[in-house]
């Protein structure tokens, strides 16, 4: 029996047609369901006849004929330390204001400029493969195979999808051993397992120079929804490199302190959301460089997470690891605390100091709930005393601790239930509880309906709307073997956009740009 579509259907499959799509994507936006590849085909070939309407498949064999023009010198390029890496996608407009700006950014700083051009199949662009343009502006940019400009990373010649909803996924071991930056219009940032001696691999996305221009299919619809005009800047230092990113907002982009358009820079503030502190493991190093980042950027507002660890009288700690504290005289919670405060009233002077609901802060209130004196006889006396502090009030065991301990610096607790934004961002989730009571992640916070940046993970990541910070310290006895653990911080600028620095022995991008 012959399969056979109505006039109305035919017309809603050529509406809903991208070409970028796949078949069963593209059945499936028109509100058709089914498995079977020959119906399909035959219902793709039915709605030509009847519309007239060609409805070419995806080929990636056709999107490899053409190759966008390229006069980029690469043994120029690689002199270069620093580079400004985007994308442009064929047949979209180059948003001047931000182009105009780049070469004025990479020309202050010394910086070569690469563009990673990526092919999209767009009827409401283009009628034929043939057509695929490219703005000539970025042929002395453009960057059509793998350009390895670090014994650790390659800027990748890798064509991805303009329109794929998770960029980075299946890419982890595509480069092999290093890491590296592909050109997307999604801005994305993910890590790799590593053995924890070394950095771990990185996988990013740059973001675009151009408009989104995309089909009205609902792929497109994603895709244009999580176009970003923006850059990756990376800076090389020996046998390390330093990068962040660059988020235009119609007018400019800022990087750290410096607001750029094509007029020139001026100077703007940031305001910092710092990687889970965890107070007791404090690296000495990554304090002095956040202090650095602070002068430069001079924030209004800090965000902390994880300000407190509890490493004394944690649940987490095994009977050995109890009696190692008690040797070496780590028995004091109270010392721990006060540890804390001291660190908050070095870091965060002359500014708001938010300390966010975290996980490690809560510890001590676990501690509290289950204290046992013939367990921890030391403790009893602060035990009694914390008790006095909290009953009766609304207050945690932590914040009653810097109440009447006296910090010296400003402070406010802020809960995981109000939302508390900064230009937009949502600061009030560490990360670790997600929606109804799940496990936190950044994937579930992205499918929210708020812009975040949350801590918890201890590794830097971007996926769509939530960005994630890393840690401040790498001391626990619990990191070990693989890991994608970063030491990074989160910056917020006054336009909404945001960034990731991160440490590396003691010294950030800022140190050098």
């Amino acid at each position: 029996m012959r399969l056979q579509i109505s006039t109305k259907r035919a017309e809603k499959i050529a509406h809903h047609w991208d070409s970028d799509s796949t078949l069963f994507e593209n059945m499936r936006s028109a509100g058709l369901k089914g498995n079977d590849r020959r119906s399909m085909h035959r219902y793709r070939r039915q709605a030509e006849e009847i519309t007239g309407q060609k409805l070419d498949l995806n080929s990636p064999q056709a999107h490899q004929q053409i190759d966008c023009p390229s006069t980029l010198n690469l043994t120029d390029a690689r002199k270069h330390k620093t580079f400004v890496v985007t994308s442009h996608t064929n047949d979209s407009p180059i948003v001047d204001a931000f182009w105009d700006s780049l070469q004025l950014f990479c020309e202050s700083k010394s910086a070569q400029l690469l563009v990673v051009p990526l092919r999209y199949q767009n009827k409401t662009a283009m009628n034929a493969v043939a057509d695929y343009q490219w703005d000539e502006r970025i042929y002395p940019y453009a960057v059509t195979k793998d350009f390895h400009i670090h014994k650790h990373l390659v800027i990748s010649g890798h064509k991805l999808n303009a329109t794929t909803v998770n960029p980075l996924a299946g890419k982890q071991a595509l480069s092999g051993i290093k890491s590296a930056v592909y050109g997307h219009p999604q801005v994305a940032l993910q890590n790799v397992g590593t053995p924890k001696d070394e950095l771990p691999k990185s996988m990013m996305t740059t973001g675009s120079c151009n408009k989104p221009v995309y089909s009205s299919s609902e792929t497109g619809g994603k895709a244009a929804f999580n176009h970003s005009v923006a850059a990756v800047i990376v800076h090389l230092v020996g046998k390390r490199y330093f990068f962040t990113q660059l988020g235009f907002d119609g007018e400019g982009f800022q990087f750290l302190n410096e607001y750029w358009t094509p007029e020139g820079v001026e100077n703007r503030h940031a305001e910092i959301v710092h990687g889970d502190i965890h107070a007791w493991y404090e690296r000495k190093d990554v304090t002095k460089s956040k202090l650095r980042i602070i002068d430069r950027v001079k924030p209004t507002t800090q965000i902390f997470h994880d300000l407190h660890d509890q490493h004394i009288g944690s649940h987490h700690a095994t009977i050995r690891e109890r009696v190692e504290q008690a040797l070496k005289g780590e028995v004091s919670i109270e010392k721990e605390v006060r540890l804390s405060i001291d660190y908050l009233e070095r870091i965060g002077k002359g500014t708001k100091n938010l300390i966010v609901g975290s996980n490690h802060n809560d510890h001590l209130d676990q501690w509290h709930g289950s204290y046992k004196v013939e367990r921890d006889p030391y403790n009893a006396k602060f035990h009694g005393w914390l008790s006095s502090q909290i009953y009766g009030t609304d207050r945690n065991c932590l914040q009653a601790c810097f109440d009447e301990f006296g910090c010296k610096v400003h402070y406010e607790f802020i809960s995981r239930n109000k939302r508390h934004s900064i230009s937009g961002v949502d600061t009030s989730q560490h990360g670790d509880k997600g929606v109804n009571g799940a496990r936190g992640s950044a994937q579930g916070f992205s499918m929210t309906m708020l812009k975040t940046m949350i801590g918890h993970g201890h590794s830097d990541g971007i996926f769509k709307g939530c960005w994630q910070v890393g840690t401040s310290a790498d001391g626990m006895t619990y990191a070990n073997g693989y890991s994608t653990w970063t030491l990074t911080d989160g910056v917020i600028y006054p336009n909404g956009k945001r960034a990731l620095i991160r440490h590396i022995n003691g010294k950030t991008i800022a140190d050098y740009l």
